[in-house]
């Protein structure tokens, strides 16, 4: 039931997750404090609900050390000037696990979770107010700073789990937007229309098929580069069909096309696209963010699913293309 696994942590590695958790547990409350042992547990479930979840290969007690080391990162635990601070070298005299393995099996749990530099997921409170990235939400395809926005719209992210649960007076950036009404301009044009509502609510799902199809259409609304063919699509397929490859040059354009199209989806939409592709119908962690601001303002992960589709597609109408090439000539020598 829920309340017995709040974590959401798999049937077969709640056991190993335990293990684990009584190493992290005793060692935070000795060392470091409460909230780090909070926020290590954090990571160690979403570490499980990864499939293939790499907890399932290699020692618990590495795992343990591992977690504790990357949270430490994120919350710069290495720096003499915090509190909590450990080295390096304590830390791993503490665990009795090597530095360097430390160091590389933490990596390892960035490159699979996915953790940054300032990782809001992983902060303490206390720095999660001046973390810009734990207040970036996208609305309307525009990634903003949740505190920028009306009260109404801070509300919805922050109940939607977009955004820290810190108290409201604490995350308008953008100084008190209320007049002399009790309600700026601003807020009342939000409760018309609420744009996190809005997109995440109102918006139809969308399928995977139906996101590439978005992307060259896209693409053949575009003229083709020096005039070489009749729009940027047909060119694509043309030089695929030619080559038998795709020119490094050419994959630019269609991330370009697929961050366009990624503009003009809600929230809701990117998400149903993200569980059709093959990630994410392998990921069972629905917290995972699509919407970073690297490569072209779209989601890492996103991008590159969505690439593979596209480059399918081309790929496809290049076969079609190079059969209708190849019948060409066996009809004109049947009209001679």
């Amino acid at each position: 039931m829920a309340h017995d696994n709040p974590l959401r942590i798999p049937e077969p590695l709640r056991h190993d997750a335990e293990e684990i958790f009584t190493l992290t547990d005793p060692f935070c409350a000795a060392h470091l404090d409460a909230e780090y042992g909070g926020l290590v547990r954090t990571l160690i479930a979403k570490l499980a609900r990864k499939r293939p979840s790499p907890l399932a290969r290699g020692d618990l007690r590495i795992w343990a050390g591992a977690a504790i080391y990357a949270v430490g990162s994120v919350n710069f635990l290495f720096d003499p000037t915090q509190r909590p601070h450990l080295t390096g070298d304590q830390l791993s005299e503490l665990t009795g696990v090597p530095k360097s393995t430390l160091a590389n099996k933490a990596k390892v749990i960035r490159d699979v979770l996915r953790i940054g530099p300032l990782e809001p997921a992983f902060c303490r409170r206390e720095r999660l107010e001046s973390n810009p990235m734990a207040w970036m939400i996208s609305v309307d395809g525009f990634i903003v700073d949740a505190r920028t926005m009306p009260p109404e719209v801070q509300e919805e992210a922050r109940r939607r789990g977009l955004i820290p649960a810190l108290p409201a007076s604490r995350t308008n950036a953008g100084g008190d937007t209320r007049g002399a009404g009790g309600e700026s301009h601003e807020g009342r044009e939000a409760a018309g229309g609420n744009p996190v509502t809005d997109a995440k609510r109102d918006s139809p799902s969308m399928g995977l098929a139906e996101a590439g199809h978005d992307v060259v259409e896209i693409l053949r609304g575009r003229p083709a580069p020096g005039g070489d063919g009749p729009d940027a699509w047909e060119r694509l397929v043309r030089l695929i069909a030619e080559h038998d490859s795709l020119p490094d040059n050419e994959v630019k354009g269609i991330e370009k096309a697929i961050a366009e199209a990624y503009r003009g989806w809600s929230d809701a939409q990117r998400r149903s696209i993200w569980y059709e592709t093959d990630s994410g119908r392998t990921d069972d962690d629905d917290d995972d963010s699509l919407c970073d601001t690297s490569f072209n303002g779209i989601g890492y992960a996103l991008q590159v699913e969505m690439l593979d589709e596209v480059t399918r597609a081309a790929w496809k109408d290049a076969e079609e293309l190079k059969k209708a090439a190849a019948k060409r000539p066996l009809r004109q020598q049947a009209t001679k």
